[in-house]
């Protein structure tokens, strides 16, 4: 009976040592990855915003122009070997047109959907869905046309939307890569995402998830490009933080490698700074500039 009785207790000490190590074991990468989607669902980006972008590049002079008739908003490069000097922007993001103005000095430069010209998140959910030049007019007029048929009482305020339709887990296989460091120095997490099918029009690489409060304070994305003899293989890194009491892109960094037959033959790295960056509670209505079609970097 003695002997009944200190089996029976080992056994339920084995249980509770079992159930408080499973309770300290950390969720796997995908669970780990989905709770910050999760969390990221819940931030709420600002109806209107404005700041500096503050550009600078090395290995080619980059400026922002209109191009053609149709007045689209494009960044040209000129390659060479030199570094350009800053060159600093002044943006103004309204979320309800998912659209910014942009003008450098007192020059009004155009209206763009461009990813570089929007730090919010719904900036992010546009460059893995759309690229960087953002979501394309036709789409635009279809949803427009859409609402006119159901219209929808729009919400007071716009928050980050589909985001598992852009990052989720049946769209990347997720692995752990272990601690990181989040740009504002909180403690992190990285995670790489390697995409299930279609890696071109799936670009993210990797996540870096703040342990503050779960959502991702760093994202990198795939860049490429190819033609019959040139082509281009980079990535693009940006990193959020607290700005007011938004989670916001604050800065960008891009490197790009040139290749000709497959051989890198030049090297540019770009760098976008927000800075300055104010929440008003609103922005004088200006139509939206949009393109027709043309050639998107």
């Amino acid at each position: 009976m003695k002997k009944c009785s200190l089996l029976l207790l080992f056994i339920v000490a084995l249980a509770l040592v079992a159930r408080s190590v499973s309770a300290q074991t950390p969720p796997s990468a995908a669970q780990f990855y989905l709770a910050a989607l999760d969390a990221t669902k819940r931030l709420e980006v600002p109806a209107f915003a404005t700041y500096e972008a503050k550009i600078h590049a090395v290995g080619a002079q980059l400026t922002v122009e209109q191009v053609g008739a149709d007045k689209q908003l494009l960044f040209l490069e000129q390659i060479g070997p030199h570094e350009n000097p800053d060159t600093s922007y002044s943006v103004a993001y309204r979320s309800d047109t998912d659209s910014s103005n942009v003008t450098e000095g007192k020059k009004f430069l155009g209206q763009t959907r461009r990813t570089m010209f929007n730090p919010t998140w719904q900036g992010v959910y546009d460059w893995l869905m759309f690229g960087p030049a953002g979501e394309p007019e036709s789409a635009v007029k279809a949803r427009a046309a859409q609402a006119k048929l159901a219209p929808v009482a729009p919400a007071p305020k716009l928050k980050t939307i589909a985001i598992l339709k852009a990052m989720g887990s049946a769209i990347y296989h997720v692995r752990d890569a272990g601690a990181a460091v989040c740009p504002n120095g909180d403690p992190g997490h990285q995670v790489q995402t390697i995409a299930r099918r279609d890696p071109e029009h799936h670009p993210l690489l990797n996540a870096t998830i703040d342990l503050h409060n779960g959502v991702s304070c760093s994202l990198r994305f795939h860049i490429a490009g190819s033609g019959p003899m040139v082509g281009i293989t980079g990535y693009a890194e940006e990193h959020f933080g607290t700005v007011g009491s938004y989670w916001m892109a604050t800065d960008v960094h891009i490197v790009d490698d040139i290749r000709v037959a497959g051989i890198a033959v030049h090297h540019v790295s770009i760098d976008v700074a927000y800075t300055g960056m104010q929440f008003p509670t609103s922005l004088p209505a200006q139509e939206m500039v949009v393109p027709k079609n043309g050639v998107r970097r």
